[in-house]
């Protein structure tokens, strides 16, 4: 059944698409299949270290964790929306939280949201966006500045600092140290 049923539909597509559209259904399934890996490496690497107990510890992350988590943006009641801006910009811990996490596992989607909808203006509209219509083009400058702030809040999220057991130079060149 795992070979039938992809290959009848195989068949089924060969017969009803020219092959040059089936070429560009094969480019852009590619093109999805890289962004969803690179999505969840970004995500992943955002994420608290969840291989360790909490035996092997130090103390040092011990007192930084927080008690209880919220939600992402969640801070104290008095400080508003600066403070949550401030929280974005300037991460408390130099270690991955639950907190940060949530941060980058949000905007990395609202950064897809965003290049989703510039990459569509820019498909549909592209002559009248570089013609300078000024609708278009403040939307388009809008969409580049908020894809700039979101990779930044991104940027500034601590990382996982635990060194992995598997790294791309090691198939490049077994010989080579690390």
């Amino acid at each position: 059944m795992a070979v039938l049923v992809p290959g009848a539909l195989a068949a089924v597509m060969a017969l009803l698409f020219n092959f040059t559209d089936l070429v560009d259904l094969m480019s852009l399934r590619s093109l999805l299949a890289y962004s969803l890996v690179t999505f969840s490496v970004l995500v992943l690497r955002y994420q608290p270290a969840q291989n360790r107990s909490k035996k092997e510890k130090t103390e040092e992350e011990t007192e930084m964790e927080p008690e209880v988590e919220g939600g992402p943006l969640e801070s104290e009641p008095e400080a508003g929306i600066s403070g949550i801006l401030k929280s974005l910009w300037f991460p408390t811990s130099t270690i991955p939280t639950q907190k940060s996490g949530q941060i980058v596992y949000g905007c990395a989607s609202l950064l897809v949201l965003l290049l989703t909808i510039l990459s569509l203006i820019l498909a549909w509209w592209s002559s009248q966006v570089f013609s300078g219509d000024p609708v278009l083009t403040t939307v388009a400058v809008l969409l580049l500045l908020l894809i700039t702030g979101v990779t930044v809040i991104i940027w500034r999220q601590p990382q996982d600092p635990t060194a992995l057991p598997f790294r791309v130079g090691d198939l490049m060149c077994p010989k080579c140290p690390p």
